[in-house]
């Protein structure tokens, strides 16, 4: 009776190491070499703050934090010159601690008041 949750688990762990297996085959493939440090911890980090910035639990936040993170460092370096990643950091943990929600949660927030 229920849900066999070890059998799902399984079954979830052989589909996600399956996806990750083919994406890393297609970036192999598109890269044309295998270089383990592009799958360093900085990366790993960036991914994860991708995700948290953009808004956890939503799939449109985790794009709209991918665009955000991948492109405030090139609007930064101009400004702020070789310090631009201590403001990138200050950034990330600003809109971590004041918009919990992510940034899409920002997004409905402003959409919701010009609705009201």
């Amino acid at each position: 009776m229920g849900i066999n949750v070890t059998r799902t688990k399984v079954i979830v762990f052989t589909l996600t190491s399956t996806l990750a297996g083919t994406a890393g085959i297609a970036y192999a493939y598109i890269d044309n070499v295998i270089n383990p440090p592009v799958f360093g911890l900085d990366n790993a980090f960036l991914l994860l703050f991708m995700i948290i910035v953009g808004g956890t639990g939503r799939h449109a936040g985790a794009i709209v934090g991918a665009v955000f993170l991948y492109l405030a460092p090139f609007f930064l370096e101009p400004i702020v010159g070789h310090g631009f990643l201590v403001v990138f950091g200050l950034l990330v943990v600003l809109a971590i601690l004041f918009q919990p929600s992510g940034l899409v949660g920002l997004i409905d927030r402003i959409a919701s008041r010009r609705i009201a």
